[in-house]
């Protein structure tokens, strides 16, 4: 894909960007993008607003090679258990 700017003389190409379809090795979900903007040596990352609203077409050329999916399967981050550590002394009174 690419980034252009609107000027008074036209579309101006600033970027370039690509759907990631892998992140080492592994598959993920298909809601980010990879890109980079002239004058910027990073590659940025962005992630679609509402991915499940993308038109198929669209998603498409953006650079996914599959819908994105509501029911992801991959790995979450469990919430962290509460410490239970109990004091061994009694509070004084």
């Amino acid at each position: 894909m690419v980034f252009n700017a609107i000027t008074p003389e036209g579309l101006l190409p600033i970027g370039t960007g690509n759907g990631i379809n892998r992140s080492g090795g592994e598959p993920v979900s298909r809601e980010h993008i990879a890109f980079k903007l002239e004058g910027d040596s990073a590659v940025r990352i962005g992630k679609l607003d509402a991915p499940g609203e993308v038109p198929p077409t669209l998603h498409n050329l953006l650079g996914f090679d599959q819908r994105w999916k509501e029911e992801n399967t991959l790995p979450k981050s469990a919430p962290t258990a509460a410490p239970s550590v109990q004091p061994s002394d009694p509070r004084p009174v």
